[in-house]
């Protein structure tokens, strides 16, 4: 086993731009090399005249078909022919949460069970394009936030707009996060708003530079700043050593899975009812409402009695 320095190797950067509406995240999307656009939102005007491909998304299903075919490399052109895109751009991650939640509720609250069927597809999406062998940019909305300094002064604080802790999750998986805002700037006596892009950390917004070559205000183009700043290499790295194994890797045995047994239709009802009192909806079969701390006694009794299952 070989030691090594490391250059990325046909690396494939995967970048979130985030900011208000208009201030020009999609014309971003389109300075990348050979870019595919996932519509999630209806803002594909400022795209007018530069030809570029998209795909409307409107459903979660839409959105997992064309990440299949995206793994599986069955992109075609309008003569059947085999077609591939440098890089992707989900436009925006924001509307997808809602084109997510629409699929969990039908556009209702989600309650607090559905929340955590929207964490865990939003994952699934998130992880499904960051695995693909493209460059992959997220655009998002930007939220406000209110925050205090150690000396308890107020300020704001802005951040890609996703539900819960996914801001953090989808920041985690990105090697680039980067804030695109109006900047107001004093010429010749006169207050300028330029539109500027940083993806270096503030107090007052969230950023991130895993290349730690950005400058602080970066060209809002996508080419330029991996070229000339990021500088992106491509290579295998030095091997500088090697690792030899200390001792032979012990043998491991499983136990074999215990048979499954299907429950039937009245079961499954029992123990759906079980689960839906221990979510807050708590009344026996009378109505009577059930106290909390018998919402234990409650559930393992409907495993034991169906379920062979005891709950100690």
């Amino acid at each position: 086993m070989e030691i090594r320095t490391y250059e990325p190797s046909n690396h494939k950067v995967r970048m979130m731009i985030y900011g208000g509406s208009g201030i020009g995240k999609t014309v971003f999307g389109s300075t990348a090399p050979k870019p595919l656009f996932l519509a999630v939102e209806e803002g594909l005007l400022s795209l007018s005249g530069k030809d570029m491909p998209f795909v409307r998304i409107k459903t979660l299903q839409d959105m997992r078909d064309v990440l299949a075919a995206l793994k599986a490399n069955k992109l075609t052109d309008a003569k059947g022919q085999p077609i591939q895109y440098e890089t992707i751009v989900i436009d925006s991650l924001t509307e997808m949460q809602a084109v997510v939640i629409k699929n969990i509720t039908g556009g209702r609250m989600p309650s607090m069970k559905q929340w955590g069927d929207f964490s865990d597809q939003m994952a699934e999406i998130l992880k499904g394009f960051a695995a693909l062998d493209t460059h992959i940019i997220f655009t998002c909305l930007e939220s406000e936030k209110n925050d205090e300094d150690d000396d308890g002064r107020e300020f704001s604080r802005y951040q890609p707009e996703l539900f819960g802790k996914l801001a953090e999750k989808a920041m985690a998986m990105m090697d680039f996060v980067g804030r695109y805002y109006m900047k107001v700037e004093v010429v010749n006596d006169k207050p300028t708003h330029k539109r500027v892009l940083t993806f270096t950390i503030s107090p007052r917004w969230r950023a991130k530079d895993r290349s730690g070559k950005m400058p602080q205000f970066a060209d809002p183009n996508f080419t330029t700043l991996m070229s000339e700043f990021a500088k992106i290499k491509i290579g295998d790295g030095t091997a500088v050593g090697n690792l030899e194994s200390g001792m032979a890797a012990p043998t491991l045995k499983f136990a074999p899975d215990p048979k499954d047994v299907a429950a039937t239709k009245e079961q499954w009802a029992d123990i759906n009812e079980a689960w839906r009192q221990l979510m807050g909806v708590c009344t026996d079969k009378t109505g009577k409402e059930i106290p909390q701390t018998k919402w234990d006694a409650y559930l393992g009794a409907t495993m034991k009695q169906h379920c062979v299952v005891e709950i100690g």
